[in-house]
């Protein structure tokens, strides 16, 4: 069959890319299924192909032609509970959840991830009172469903949806758990999910995949966030694990990658983060030995966005770092 707008958009993300079609639809769906998303055939489950193009870091703007009634449904009850959760809405999150579950198809691993992925949120709701175990838990179900081998993120060209890379952040983040789940596959034998990621190099070594895998093959404003979250984890690592050397680089890099974002809370962690690492280095980014009012600029960037966003938490922190380590009483 002739392909279509899906078919050559692939093909051009090849060629582009150098990726193989198995790196698009591994653990999404099988092959055959593909080749009808290439054709544009049009009695598909529309989540497969909006899927396969987030996999690819595209959106799925055009291909509404291709909805049938019941996946014209589905797909907006899953855009209003992404608007109800942006908006902390986790009552009326909750409640269309359980309406998603009674209109899926069953059977079905991508609506399956969907809402696992949705509980996930709502159990880190709480922030420091957040249900982390079952947070885990839930990113652990909701990632094997298509990434089996999610601990091995060290294949060429691993490819990734926005919702897997939030997945796998999870579960670094909560990294240190005690948590013990059945094996999917073999649900008598209880496994630790998060072994892979106990150990800093491991999660060091996933999370530069993942940025590199958006530096490279997704470069649309629409995944800024998670592009920003994936940087922040990476220096919050490196600085707990005192590699100021790799911090440095990264820092850098993150920099760079910030610079077209609109996360300006990221920005005042990730200055506050750099004066912490003049401060220990005891030098200017110049190689001289001024480093104590660079150390300053950079707090002050952070104060300044912290108090315009009212980050109270975070103000208290900068407040306290420069009275005890800079003995210097910080002012707008």
């Amino acid at each position: 069959m002739e392909k279509n707008r899906f078919g050559k958009m692939v093909e051009n993300y090849q060629q582009m890319h150098e990726v193989e079609k198995k790196a698009i639809y591994r653990g999404i769906c099988s092959g055959a299924t593909f080749t009808r998303v290439e054709t544009e055939e049009r009695n598909l489950d529309y989540l497969v192909v909006e899927t396969l193009l987030a996999r690819m870091g595209k959106k799925d703007y055009g291909f509404e032609s291709l909805l049938r009634q019941k996946d014209g449904e589905l797909w907006e009850k899953r855009l209003e509970m992404k608007l109800a959760m942006c908006e902390q809405d986790y009552l009326s999150v909750d409640k269309m959840l359980q309406e998603y579950r009674m209109m899926m198809p069953k059977d079905s691993k991508l609506h399956e991830q969907f809402c696992l992925y949705h509980e996930m949120k709502l159990a880190e709701r709480g922030g420091k009172s957040a249900d982390r175990a079952k947070a885990c838990s839930l990113a652990w179900q909701a990632l094997v469903l298509t990434k089996k081998d999610g601990e091995m993120p060290h294949e060429k060209k691993n490819l990734y949806t926005p919702m897997e890379m939030d997945l796998l952040l999870t579960l670094i983040r909560y990294r240190q758990e005690d948590l013990c789940l059945p094996d999917p596959d073999r649900p008598e034998k209880m496994v630790h999910p998060l072994d892979a990621w106990k150990e800093d190099s491991r999660a060091e070594s996933a999370l530069w995949d993942m940025t590199e895998y958006m530096g490279v093959y997704c470069q649309n404003d629409h995944q800024e966030e998670i592009r920003g979250d994936i940087w922040l984890e990476l220096m919050r690592l490196l600085e707990q694990s005192g590699k100021d050397d790799r911090l440095r680089f990264c820092l850098e890099k993150a920099l760079e990658a910030f610079a077209g974002t609109n996360g300006i809370r990221r920005l005042a962690e990730l200055h506050f983060i750099k004066a912490r690492l003049i401060g220990r280095m005891k030098m200017g980014w110049d190689g001289s030995d001024d480093w104590t009012k660079l150390c300053r600029e950079e707090c002050l960037m952070a104060y300044a966005v912290c108090e315009a966003m009212e980050m109270e938490k975070e103000l208290a922190e900068i407040k306290r770092y420069c009275r005890e380590e800079l003995h210097w009483h910080i002012t707008l």
